[in-house]
């Protein structure tokens, strides 16, 4: 999902940008929902590039939630109207940033 001036956004409909970048948080979507897919290279190649700044989120929905798509398809994607962001990997111009490790203090 495209980040725009520091807050989540739907790259579908712009106006939808009330989401929280952190884990836990819900995302709660009208219309057709969120699109999304299990499939972690088709979510790059299909969903990224589309804005300077992005999040690739793992997301936990219920099946009642669904809305549309199918996951046996060519293209497996659905689309849900509520989701839990269970994590969170940056881009940066349609590239991961790789993530810094933690150091840890010594005894």
């Amino acid at each position: 999902m495209p980040i725009i001036d520091g807050q989540l956004t739907s790259g579908a409909d712009k106006r939808q940008s009330d989401f929280k970048l952190e884990k836990n948080a819900n995302i709660h979507m009208p219309g057709n929902g969120i699109y999304i897919t299990p499939h972690r290279d088709y979510a790059l190649d299909y969903y990224s590039g589309l804005a300077e700044e992005e999040a690739l989120l793992t997301l936990e929905y219920d099946d009642n939630h669904i809305i549309t798509g199918n996951l046996d398809d060519k293209e497996p994607e659905i689309s849900v109207n509520n989701a839990i962001i269970k994590s969170i990997e940056f881009l940066q111009d349609g590239e991961l940033k790789p993530v810094k490790k933690k150091r840890r203090p010594r005894p």
